[in-house]
């Protein structure tokens, strides 16, 4: 029988061998996660101040704020997948690459027939989940922007206006950013670390990537033409500003680690190490406090406990109050545990649907819209790049408004690279969003060039009635969904307007660019039914070249959407009735809250708008646990009058 090194009374390969085909997922389970053992002693005897289902952005920043708020809580986290990677994949090598989309996903929803058949440029599909453990938060772009009140409107003021107020000189939107280790793309550590000791004009020797001349030369011909472009441009749409992209990347700035993207897995282990509970051997066996802290599996002694590969199927619930979870490896009961849902925008609404019988959880769902744009100038045009030669990048940021008023915006990358083949690996990990940027095709051939990547985002229209997740028929709980997404009339012109909008910015402040012309490009064409057979094929020869101006795609939609949201939407001035109150409880089909379970994640959206969602997430969770700390603070202040030493001090004026 093989046995663990860890043992205390089996290892180093007596009185046995030790496993030979040791696991990646079971030695996670010993270091960190819940062994089986630790699991049954977790539904058979512990209980919980809160249990979070999810562990990524806000499963993450809810644990550390609950965590620091009050000093003897106790925490489940139960994650649906296993162990894929402990960072973002960019901070890994170029190689990882081949992680993102499909081959990583799952699709826990059925899609309905009318979306897959809606007719070309505008059908859909959904992105889909990443089963594991810190979920997408290894996979996403990193870019966290902060939405303006009028990029909120449809917004409860109320919420909104909490989340931007500050006290004591932070905002939560502030805290999320600290969270998330956000800097401008003007201003990253390694870049100010660099001019500090003065080495900034050696990048090229340090085989680094500048931030800096190219970025600011095409930041500032955006910035003079935006008021210029806003009055000329004839698809009427409205540059809100210009501003360097917001880049969670700092994760690492306090370690000497100049770029490094942050995700949530190590971050959460980090919560697992630094929140042991500490036992003297002097404490006495008959105090509360030291009661419950033996009293929990002397094997895992943490305040944070981790349940992987584990998925939940079913809450159990009566009189407004959830009691259990019924779970693929069996049943927990919550006991006084506070419910936490934070895996997502459409897990939770079928989980709301199967468990709670809700009439409205899915009936609204928004997400963004994509439009893959990429033109390149010569590099002569910047005079900025005469005197090196170096791999430069930039990140801007570009909102919108349509015409229609709805809103989009252009995630901008910028990419000079004079040697792609020697730097692909420094690229791939420097680039701002490796998701839409400059593929190896483009990259070749463009060494004397400035490559624009535009990827942009527009929202869909809440109030559209062809898209919503609702209940199906489907026997497995955890997929008895069905997805229906049929752009509107109002979505289409704003998709059409992404496109032209991006060409005509481009077209505007930059001199005679050519245009990327993708095979998806022609896929496109080919179903819109527009072109002649001739036409066709002169446009399959161009399939993945530069092109000029006159022969780019006018139909640069990409079929796919992200940022997934409002299936449980928060209390809102949309004119759509809410699922959730602004103390983010689940409200049941009488309107009556559940009174121990509390939703948290881009579900909530009131309106999609087209900002990256996950800073804005961020700051709700945050301020979610603190709601949750204050009303714990209020129920002991209530029992006892005196100061309880079980929570630290909290800002009242934040909850």
């Amino acid at each position: 029988m093989a046995n663990y090194a860890s043992s205390k009374n089996l290892g180093n390969g007596y009185p046995t061998p030790g496993p030979q085909k040791p696991d990646i997922q079971d030695i996670m389970n010993h270091a960190y996660f819940l062994t089986e053992g630790q699991w049954k002693e977790a539904k058979e005897n512990n209980s919980y101040d809160y249990i979070i289902i999810g562990s990524g952005f806000c499963g993450y920043a809810f644990a550390k704020r609950i965590l620091e708020n009050e000093s003897e809580a106790t925490i489940l986290m139960i994650e649906r997948g296993g162990f894929l990677l402990p960072t973002h994949f960019q901070n890994l090598g170029a190689s990882y690459k081949k992680l993102v989309g499909p081959i990583s996903e799952t699709f826990p929803w059925s899609l309905s027939q009318s979306t897959m058949l809606e007719k070309a440029p505008y059908r859909v599909t959904q992105h889909g989940m990443l089963p594991y453990f810190g979920g997408r938060s290894f996979l996403w772009s990193a870019w966290c922007p902060q939405p303006e009140q009028r990029q909120a409107e449809k917004w409860s003021p109320e919420l909104f206006e909490s989340l931007t107020k500050k006290n004591n000189k932070t905002s939560y939107f502030d805290e999320a950013l600290k969270l998330l280790h956000v800097h401008k793309s003007n201003d990253l550590p390694f870049s100010e670390n660099l001019k500090k000791m003065g080495l900034n004009k050696n990048l090229s020797e340090l085989r680094l990537p500048e931030y800096g001349a190219l970025q600011d030369a095409v930041y500032k011909k955006l910035k003079d033409k935006r008021e210029e472009f806003n009055s000329n441009n004839k698809t009427e749409a409205e540059l809100m500003k210009v501003e360097y992209a917001s880049l969670a990347c700092g994760d690492g700035e306090d370690k000497g680690i100049d770029f490094n993207k942050f995700s949530t897995p190590t971050a959460i282990l980090n919560l697992v190490d630094s929140t042991a509970f500490v036992i003297n051997k002097d404490d006495k066996d008959d105090d509360p406090v030291i009661k419950k802290r033996k009293g929990r599996n002397n094997m895992y002694p943490n305040r944070l406990h981790i349940v992987t590969e584990c998925i939940v199927e079913e809450i159990s619930n009566e009189n407004n109050k959830a009691y259990a979870l019924l779970t693929t490896r069996g049943t927990i009961a919550l006991n006084d545990a506070e419910l936490i849902l934070a895996t997502g925008a459409m897990p939770p609404a079928t989980l709301i649907q199967k468990s709670f019988n809700h009439k409205l959880a899915g009936n609204h769902f928004t997400a963004h819209t994509i439009s893959a744009i990429t033109a390149r100038v010569k590099k002569d045009k910047f005079s900025e790049l005469s005197k090196n030669n170096n791999l430069q990048m930039g990140a801007i940021y570009l909102p919108f408004f349509a015409k229609n008023k709805q809103q989009f915006h252009i995630q901008l990358s910028i990419i000079h690279d004079p040697d792609p083949k020697a730097n692909k690996e420094t690229a791939m990990r420097y680039m701002p969003d490796v998701v839409s940027t400059a593929s190896p095709e483009q990259l070749k051939g463009s060494e004397d060039y400035i490559i624009l990547v535009c990827a942009v985002l527009g929202e869909l229209d809440i109030h559209n009635e062809n898209a919503s997740f609702n209940a199906n028929k489907d026997t497995d709980p955890t997929t008895a969904s069905l997805l229906r997404c049929n752009p509107s009339p109002l979505d289409k012109e704003t998709w059409d307007d992404m496109g032209e909008t991006a060409y005509a910015i481009l077209d505007y402040v930059f001199d005679n660019p050519e245009y990327w012309y993708s095979d998806l490009n022609y896929y496109q064409e080919s179903l819109v039914g527009k072109y002649s057979k001739d036409e066709l094929e002169k446009r399959d020869k161009m399939q993945n070249s530069w092109v000029k101006k006159k022969d780019r795609t006018p139909y640069p939609h990409v079929p796919a959407m992200v940022h997934e949201g409002s299936t449980l939407p928060i209390e809102n001035k949309n004119g759509i009735k809410h699922v959730v109150n602004l103390d983010y409880q689940l409200l049941d089909n009488d309107d009556k809250a559940v009174s121990n379970l509390f939703i948290t994640g881009a579900s909530l959206w009131a309106q999609s708008g087209a900002w990256n969602p996950t800073l804005t997430m961020t700051a709700m969770a945050l301020q979610l646990a603190d709601k949750r700390s204050a009303a714990k603070q209020k129920r002991l202040k209530s029992k006892n009058p005196e100061p309880t030493a079980v929570l630290t001090l909290i800002d009242q004026s934040k909850s």
